[in-house]
């Protein structure tokens, strides 16, 4: 919310929000002003509950007008995007926000290396020539349900590779360190499983030129 810097009036979207919309719920909850709320899920399109109103479509191809929308929101999804939907969901974003808006995309997984994560049998061969491919079956990252099974992490290289070098032209990108209370999160201390890289939660922020 502090970075989409929102105002009054302001129309915004969580993309791949799913049914349950927790983050734009509790975006609305906190927020000082009266915003028009969009929720987006390729299964619920049309429903309206709660002061929100869902549209279907998929993330690379988004029912809405051209500059249409102040902010766009993706939680804990980017992750999930499978092929090269993470590269066009960004063009798409790009395509609806006006000029001066962000997308803002919460957390942006930066590991030591590029890696798809799969904990179904149904694992695609990547195009990617640097990729590690793990299945495990247990493997939570991944998550599960329709749109789940599949997870990446980006390697520094790989991330200017696959989004840097493809943002569109009116468009520019910043990588934000997230803090609660003053403090980075997580506490490394409690999870020393961390990658050095990803060790404190990060945002990526696309702003339009």
């Amino acid at each position: 919310m502090t970075l989409l810097d929102l105002k009054e009036g302001d129309e915004i979207l969580d993309a791949a929000g799913g049914e349950k919309a927790e983050y734009i719920k509790a975006l609305m909850a906190v927020s000082d002003f009266k915003l028009t709320a969009y929720c987006q899920d390729s299964l619920l399109d049309g429903k309206a509950a709660d002061g929100i109103k869902y549209i279907g479509g998929c993330i690379d191809a988004i029912p809405l007008p051209d500059e249409s929308l102040d902010g766009i929101t993706c939680h804990h999804s980017f992750e999930h995007f499978r092929d090269d939907l993470d590269i066009e969901f960004i063009k798409e974003a790009v395509r609806l926000l006006r000029v001066g808006r962000k997308l803002v995309i919460a957390p942006l997984f930066l590991a030591n290396e590029y890696a798809e994560i799969w904990n179904n049998k149904q694992i695609q061969k990547s195009s990617v020539k640097t990729v590690i491919t793990i299945f495990d079956n247990t493997a939570t990252f991944a998550g599960w349900g329709p749109y789940e099974g599949f997870a990446r992490t980006y390697s520094p290289a790989a991330f200017k590779a696959r989004i840097v070098d493809n943002l569109p032209s009116n468009s520019q990108a910043k990588i934000y360190k997230v803090f609660v209370d003053g403090k980075p999160v997580p506490d490394i201390k409690k999870n020393y499983h961390q990658p050095l890289l990803n060790s404190e939660m990060k945002a990526l922020v696309i702003a339009k030129n």
